[in-house]
């Protein structure tokens, strides 16, 4: 199963596990969950080259269940310049930051690392990060457009064709 989304794929990765930990399909299915960066790096995609600079967000389930060497491989093969923000959090946290009661709190961890780096980056930068509640973040807390793995690679087809 290759999916877009860490959060959604956490399903898959880890919660399936937690409710099935015996059953045998339960532990292929986990073992073959990748994200599209890990699947695509593990067939040897290399995507066309694009210059530009990158500055990447990644998901919390993306770093803790996942990884990033997909992703790091290939926007390495893309030979873009990329920069990774150590940012813990965006604070949306899947739909914690949408509930009322928490947006302050969401806004709040945001801005400890990653809403200012955003900021603080020139406006021909792409932001990059893989997770839906990431992206909503840093769009409304920052009005910069982000953009996915899958758009960025496409973006690249697109300027290579």
């Amino acid at each position: 199963v290759v999916g877009l989304e860490p959060g959604c794929m956490s399903v898959f990765k880890d919660e399936l596990l937690k409710f099935f930990p015996e059953d045998p399909r339960a532990k292929v299915l986990s073992q073959r969950a990748y994200l599209l960066g890990d699947f695509l790096h593990e067939q040897e995609y290399v995507p066309p080259k694009m210059d530009c600079n990158i500055l990447v967000h990644a998901h919390c389930h993306q770093k803790s269940l996942f990884g990033t060497k997909g992703d790091v491989a290939l926007l390495e093969a893309l030979g873009a310049k990329t920069r990774y923000i150590d940012s813990g959090c965006c604070g949306m946290a899947g739909s914690f930051g949408f509930n009322p009661e928490h947006i302050e709190i969401s806004k709040a961890a945001g801005e400890l690392v990653l809403l200012p780096a955003i900021r603080s980056t020139d406006q021909d930068t792409i932001i990059l990060t893989n997770g839906f509640s990431c992206r909503e973040q840093i769009e409304q807390e920052t009005g910069r457009k982000v953009m996915h793995l899958a758009e960025l690679l496409n973006k690249s087809i697109i300027a290579n064709s």
